[in-house]
C-alpha cells in the first residue's frame, strides 16, 4: 500500500497519460509511412509537397494531412542531413500542432521538430499560403536555425528568412550551397517561414501599429507562431518592458509639429470657427474654421 502511485487518482494525470498514448500512436503511424517515401528522388518528394498544398486548399481537416506532412519532412531531413526524427520528436511535433508547450532537453532535436508543424501550417487555406514565425531567444539562434533548417524547408517549396535586432536575410542557393543574402526586413518577413529574434519581432510589431501607411508595415501575416525557449520568452522576459524610443531629430520635428498645431488651435474663435456640442462631447469645425 505504501508504494501506491497516488498520481493515478488525479484526473489531470490520467488525461495527460491518455494524450501521450494518443501522440505515441500518431507518431508510429507517421513512422510507418517512411516506407512510402524511402528512396524517392527529391523531385518526387517535392511533387508530394505540392499535392499536400493542393489538398489543403480544399479545406480538408489539417489532422488528416499531418501524418503524411510529417513523414515527408522526416524523409527530406534524412536526405539533406542524414537525420530522421525520433519517435519523441514526432510526438512533440504533434503536440505543437495542438497548441501545447513541449519540454525537450538540449540534444533531443527541438530545431528539427519545429519545422514539421511549421511546414504543416504554411499549407494554404483557400487560395492564400499561410506564414509561420519561429521565435528564437537571441540573434544567433535566428540566423543559425534558418541556415541549418533552411535547405529542408527550401526542398518543401518554402521560402525562408531570418530577422534579428540589427539585420535580416533570405535564404538563397549559390553553387549548390545555401547562403543568407542580406536584405531589408520587409523582404525577410515576406517569406513563408521566418526565424525571428523575440525583441526584433516585438518592436517590429509595435512599429507596424504606429505606421500611418500600409507600405510602412513589415511583419506581415500573423498566422502561426512557434516559440523556442517558451519559458524564458513568455515568463522570465515577460517582466522586462519593451520601450520604443526615437532619434532626437525626429523627436524635435514632432515637437515642432505639435507647437504649430497648438498655435493654430489658439487662433480659432468659438461659434465662428467651431461649434461645441457639450451634451455629446463633440466639436465641429465651421466652413470658416476649415478654411
Amino acid at each position: 500500500m505504501l508504494d501506491f502511485n497516488w498520481k493515478k487518482l488525479n484526473p489531470k494525470y490520467r488525461r495527460y497519460k491518455r494524450q501521450l498514448i494518443s501522440y505515441h500512436s500518431i507518431a508510429k503511424r507517421i513512422e510507418a509511412l517512411r516506407t512510402k517515401f524511402d528512396g524517392q528522388s527529391l523531385k518526387a518528394l517535392k511533387a508530394v509537397a505540392k499535392e499536400l498544398a493542393e489538398e489543403s486548399t480544399t479545406g480538408v481537416d489539417i489532422g488528416l494531412i499531418l501524418p503524411r506532412a510529417y513523414a515527408l519532412v522526416g524523409e527530406i531531413a534524412w536526405q539533406f542531413r542524414r537525420e530522421y526524427p525520433y519517435t519523441v520528436q514526432f510526438m512533440g511535433a504533434v503536440a505543437l500542432n495542438d497548441g501545447h508547450i513541449v519540454e525537450m532537453v538540449n540534444g533531443e532535436g527541438k530545431t528539427l521538430m519545429a519545422i514539421m508543424p511549421a511546414f504543416l501550417h504554411t499549407l494554404p487555406r483557400g487560395k492564400r499560403r499561410r506564414q509561420v514565425h519561429i521565435v528564437t531567444d537571441n540573434d544567433y539562434l535566428a540566423q543559425r536555425d534558418a541556415l541549418s533548417m533552411g535547405p529542408i524547408l527550401h526542398a518543401l517549396e518554402l521560402t525562408v528568412g531570418a530577422v534579428w535586432s540589427s539585420g535580416a536575410f533570405t535564404l538563397r542557393t549559390q553553387q549548390n550551397d545555401f547562403i543568407g543574402k542580406y536584405c531589408r526586413k520587409q523582404n525577410a518577413y515576406k517569406c513563408n517561414v521566418v526565424y525571428v529574434e523575440k525583441r526584433a519581432l516585438i518592436f517590429d510589431f509595435l512599429d507596424d501599429n504606429l505606421a500611418l501607411l500600409p507600405l510602412e508595415r513589415v511583419v506581415g501575416s500573423l498566422d502561426f507562431a512557434i516559440v523556442d525557449e517558451a519559458d524564458t520568452i513568455l515568463i522570465d522576459d515577460a517582466t522586462k518592458p519593451c520601450i520604443r524610443t526615437t532619434r532626437s531629430e525626429e523627436a524635435i520635428s514632432t515637437t515642432n509639429q505639435f507647437e504649430k498645431a497648438d498655435w493654430v488651435v489658439r487662433q480659432l474663435v468659438e461659434k465662428k470657427d467651431y461649434i461645441v456640442d457639450e451634451k455629446n462631447w463633440f466639436v465641429e469645425l465651421t466652413e470658416r474654421g476649415e478654411a
